[in-house]
C-alpha cells in the first residue's frame, strides 16, 4: 500500500517511500530500541556503527546487538504499532537531547 505524498510529508519534508531504522538491543533488553532513521540504507549503516560503539543505556551498558530494519520488516514483525513505536523511540530521544539528557 503506497501512501500519497501528502500523507508522507511533514512540514515540507520530501515523501519517503522507505525508511531504514537503526535499532539496538541492550543486555537483558526485551525489545529493539530505535535510535536513528534514514531514507538511505548506506547512511543508516554508517549511523549504526557509531551508535553501536558509542551508546550506553541508563546503567552505562553498551548495546549487545544492532540492526537496520526497514518499515516493511517492522510491519511484518509487529504491524503498524511497531512502526509507531519506532517513531516514539526517536521522539523520546529527541526530547531527552533537548533537555540535555541524550
Amino acid at each position: 500500500m503506497r501512501r500519497s505524498a501528502a500523507q508522507g510529508q511533514m512540514r515540507g519534508s520530501p515523501d519517503i517511500d522507505r525508511a531504514f531504522y537503526v535499532q539496538v538491543r541492550y543486555p537483558h533488553g526485551q525489545r529493539w530500541e530505535t535510535v536513528a532513521v534514514s531514507a538511505h540504507r548506506g547512511t543508516a549503516a554508517s549511523l549504526a556503527g557509531g551508535m553501536y560503539r558509542d551508546l550506553r543505556d541508563a546503567a552505562g551498558r553498551a548495546p549487545v546487538q544492532v540492526r537496520i530494519a526497514n518499515d516493511e520488516l517492522l510491519r511484518r514483525a509487529g504491524g503498524e504499532a511497531a512502526v509507531l513505536e519506532a517513531a516514539a523511540d526517536l521522539w523520546r530521544r529527541a526530547q531527552a537531547a533537548a533537555r540535555g539528557n541524550p
